[in-house]
């Protein structure tokens, strides 16, 4: 839409002004904003002054004026995931290629100041969004992420994504590419624990284990009653499909006796739309 109708609202005593919507169409009222944004033209933003610390600003929600205060799914993204099976929540996660320190006491929460926080949006809104568009879900986990976050998630995952549906779960984000700190952070890892190794395949080794220790607490936290609606994702490279086979063969104990592909279910090389998958493929569709 051109124009979209929105309601502002939030709690606490402190006074909060609105910026860049059409003219003339902002309303004040007891905490609440009603104004019209625009599709091109400045975007809204908001200043908050008369700060109170002892009722501080909170629950700030800004939405179609028309929605339910309980809506979390905007209608025209459900419409946009409308024929997808499957939907990957990586750009909604920015601790994936963030790389920060992630506990599950710091991470974003429905009413936080920022929606997009310490780890990207909230679970709560990721589930939501699947069961909402009737759609499998993968997520990419932190390597940073310590045990208690990752258990804590594969448990809200587990108890409120709909049960017909799946979880895809996958260690980090494009691993092999050093142009993000986590993959110049598996690199060293892999330098010292594999000394005189090609840098290449001990950080490929170090993914499959580090990913390896990951999948075993998912599946601890699924429980055998639970690990058909789990796919334990190790990610490749399509562009180096000779990368793979030191992914799977990661040792995990170093004696030869258990191996990263006994603790996944599924290898993704996956290629690129418009990169190793071109626009051809998709003429018409």
């Amino acid at each position: 839409a051109e124009e979209v109708v929105c309601k502002a609202r939030w709690e606490g005593d402190d006074t909060l002004t609105v910026f860049g919507p059409k003219p003339g169409s902002v309303t004040y009222g007891d905490h609440e904003i009603t104004f019209t944004a625009m599709a091109s033209g400045n975007r809204p933003h908001f200043t908050l002054t008369d700060v109170n610390a002892l009722n501080k600003f909170r629950n700030f929600d800004v939405r179609d004026a028309s929605y339910a205060t309980d809506k979390l799914i905007e209608d025209s993204w459900l419409a946009d995931m409308a024929g997808f099976t499957c939907i990957r929540f990586m750009k909604w996660m920015k601790q994936a290629e963030g790389n920060k320190p992630l506990t599950w006491a710091t991470r974003s929460k429905i009413g936080d100041g920022a929606e997009k926080g310490s780890d990207g949006l909230p679970i709560e809104y990721m589930v939501a969004a699947a069961n909402a568009a009737n759609a499998d879900m993968w997520v990419t986990i932190g390597w940073n992420a310590d045990e208690d976050y990752i258990r804590r998630f594969a448990r809200y995952v587990r108890d409120n994504l709909n049960p017909g549906l799946v979880c895809y779960v996958e260690l980090s984000n494009e691993i092999w590419n050093y142009q993000y700190a986590v993959a110049q952070q598996c690199l060293q890892e892999a330098l010292v624990a594999f000394p005189g190794e090609d840098a290449n395949v001990a950080r490929a080794w170090r993914q499959g284990i580090k990913s390896s220790w990951m999948m075993d607490l998912w599946a601890e936290e699924y429980g055998p009653e639970n690990m058909h609606r789990l796919v334990r994702v190790l990610a490749g490279q399509n562009g180096n499909p000779g990368m793979a086979p030191h992914l799977c063969d990661a040792d995990i104990l170093g004696d030869n006796s258990d191996y990263a592909w006994k603790h996944h279910d599924a290898l993704s090389p996956p290629p690129y739309f418009h990169g190793y998958v071109g626009p051809e493929m998709f003429a018409g569709q």
